[in-house]
Parts: structure tokens; sequence; C-alpha cells
């Protein structure tokens, strides 16, 4: 891969980044109603599928890759992250052969999100299995 390569691709997911986390420009705005109508404003960064359309969308459609695999969520009230889908802290330990069986059990219904497993009655950090 050459410098102009590797330059496209960083522009591309530069601008998927800046459309993600500024939804609310004009421009985001435009290809919010264009590319995105389904998605939630949240869920932005978790698109998905193939979806085609002008040639700058194109580019950053290409290269979202780049953001959804090196990005985690920060749990904060544990709201807007999905529990077993998006990277967040705690994944390498929930990879463990421990949860796995809580895993299967809970794909089946669908997805949760982080605060589905944690206990409010509990101090932060405090998870309700």
């Amino acid at each position: 891969m050459d410098n102009q390569e590797i330059l496209g691709k960083a522009l591309g997911a530069k601008l998927w980044w800046h459309w993600v986390d500024n939804p609310k420009t004009p421009w985001a705005s435009i290809w919010k109603e264009k590319y995105a109508t389904s998605w939630q404003t949240n869920d932005l960064i978790r698109m998905s599928g193939n979806i085609k359309g002008s040639h700058i969308w194109n580019k950053a459609w290409e290269n979202r890759i780049l953001i959804q695999e090196n990005s985690f969520w920060e749990i904060r009230a544990g709201n807007h992250a999905l529990f077993w889908e998006d990277k967040w802290q705690q994944e390498p330990i929930l990879l463990n052969e421990n949860f796995l069986e809580l895993k299967q059990e809970t794909d089946l219904q669908g997805l949760f999100k982080v605060m589905d497993f944690l206990d409010n009655t509990q101090p932060m950090g405090k998870w309700r299995i």
C-alpha cells in the first residue's frame, strides 16, 4: 500500500468519525437523511450493510471499519453501549469461558445494554449475573 492509499483511507475514516461525532452539523444531517434514515443517531458508529452513495460517502463508508475496530465505548451509566456487541474495557474478561454460557443464553433474548447487567444497588463495577 503506497502513501496515497494510506492517506485516502485515513481521510475517509476521519470523515466518517466527524459524521458520527457531530451528527447535528448541516452536512451530517444531509447524510443522515440520505443514507441512514433507519439508524438512530447514537447507533451511527455501528452501521453495517452495503450502502452506496456519492463518491465522498463511498470513501467514508469503505473506511468506517477503521473507526469501528479502533474505538471503544466509555460506559458511564451503561445505557448506550451494547453488552456483547460493542468494544468496551471489560471485553477481554467477558470472552472468558466462565461467561460463554451467559452469552449463549442472552443471545437468544436480543440485544442488551451494559446497564442491563449492572447492579444499581451496589457500588459501580458490581455485576448482576
